[in-house]
């Protein structure tokens, strides 16, 4: 799978392509993948050359709704340098993915409202710096893949999904995702967020406020080994019933 970023500097400047070899992409993986760079006509300093992980959110203000990009990991591929005239040059980089990092695929369906990236940045003094911006496809971990599964044998049926700016109790992103579940009778939708870490996935289960809840301060959290074997089908029942108790209703 390759994911290139062509940017020229001007005419006769020097030009940058990202390539990624990496053919699926993992929380928790890395990143793997070179920069490709060819000189312009004539030399030239540069200050550095960075790539990050980045992805577009939704973000609510008042009555409106807007899309932010949200940068979530930074790696520095190159320092200060000069780059020589017609030189072609090559910088492979090796990038982790936080764990935390939301996926945006699932069963070969991509999430088309959860546009995750690779931002490459390439700054060079008194010129413009060229950034843009290569979408990725982050794939689930079993755990992830499991407890939707979970979900939708207690009879949900998975809608879509999309990240929201914002804080969740255990994230650093400064986003969190929102997979988005409907149609089981007395609970006619839900909501789950995973924060997840190499030993403990945390998943917030949410009760869609347009269905049974009047609001949407009510969740119930679970959490369960994320690379161990668990029985998230009992978790989520147990939690789904006490979401309806909470609210004079039974599920099941």
């Amino acid at each position: 799978m390759f994911k290139k970023l062509k940017q020229a500097f001007g005419v006769g400047g020097p030009s940058v392509d990202t390539v990624l070899s990496t053919p699926a992409v993992y929380p928790g993986g890395v990143l793997q993948g070179e920069v490709r760079i060819t000189g312009g006509s004539e030399p030239r300093d540069f200050n550095n050359l960075t790539l990050s992980l980045a992805a577009t959110v939704e973000v609510e203000s008042g009555d409106d709704e807007y899309l932010s990009r949200i940068k979530f990991a930074d790696l520095q591929v190159a320092g200060a340098g000069r780059l020589e005239a017609g030189v072609n040059t090559s910088v492979p980089f090796q990038m982790e993915v936080p764990w935390e990092a939301p996926f945006n695929s699932l069963r070969g369906r991509r999430f088309e409202r959860m546009k995750l990236g690779v931002q490459t940045r390439f700054d060079l003094p008194g010129g413009k710096d060229a950034t843009d911006f290569d979408p990725i496809d982050i794939h689930p971990l079993p755990v992830h893949e499991e407890v939707v599964a979970a979900m939708e044998r207690v009879g949900f049926n998975l809608q879509s999904a999309d990240l929201e700016k914002g804080s969740i109790a255990g994230s650093s992103l400064g986003f969190y995702n929102e997979v988005e579940f409907r149609g089981h009778g007395k609970i006619p939708e839900a909501e789950l967020t995973f924060v997840t870490g190499p030993h403990e996935t945390r998943v917030v289960i949410e009760l869609e406020r347009r269905g049974l809840l009047a609001s949407r301060e009510r969740q119930s959290n679970l959490a369960g080994p994320t690379q161990e074997p668990f029985d998230w089908d009992s978790a989520i029942r147990q939690h789904l019933d006490e979401l309806a108790r909470a609210s004079g209703r039974f599920f099941g």
